[in-house]
């Protein structure tokens, strides 16, 4: 049997799991968590059983100015196969370039967060900011989906504010039809 993170297709060869398998087998996940689920953190929730993982969040106008934290955690070890980097802010253009340079750390898949509701995030636009205007979430989100080549998923919540105003069950279906899965 593979490695963590593998198929084991051909006893000589263990093949890379992709995101649909992954995402078939019905996962235990491992949430990504500011300050916690670092790489550390991740190697140790895998020996105890998580099948995927996610990075910490990353602040995608840190990553672009070249802060050394946001760079650190996209940091990914050989081993970690099935490992998201899950990345932030208000802005399309910075999400966009951010996910490119996301990508170039090999994570199995993107992860957009749309749904942090700490209020220095969601009020600068960021994180449940976007639910404040779903249109413009589902474009974001669309950008993000042409721009790279690996799958793109986005954390979100049921909403801001009345249910009746924010019906996650719609964002979801626009989300899917623009590509994020």
């Amino acid at each position: 049997v593979g490695s963590p993170g593998m198929a084991n297709t051909d006893a000589s060869m263990p093949q890379p799991v992709t995101f649909e398998a992954l995402m078939a087998s019905r996962p235990t996940v491992l949430a990504p968590m500011e300050d916690v689920s670092d790489a550390v953190f991740r190697r140790y929730c895998r020996e105890l059983g998580a099948d995927a993982c996610y990075t910490e969040f990353v602040n995608v106008e840190n990553l672009l100015r070249g802060c050394g934290k946001a760079e650190r955690k996209l940091r990914l070890e050989a081993d970690e196969t099935t490992t998201a980097i899950q990345i932030y802010g208000a802005d399309p253009a910075t999400l966009v370039e951010a996910a490119r340079i996301a990508e170039a750390a090999r994570p199995l898949f993107i992860d957009i967060n749309c749904g942090c509701w700490v209020p220095k995030i969601a009020r600068r636009g960021a994180g449940a900011g976007w639910l404040k205007d779903p249109s413009a979430m589902v474009a974001m989100a669309d950008q993000i989906v042409r721009a790279v080549s690996l799958p793109v998923t986005v954390k979100t919540r049921i909403g801001i504010g009345v249910e009746q105003q924010m019906p996650v069950v719609e964002l979801a279906k626009r989300l899917e039809g623009v590509g994020v899965r």
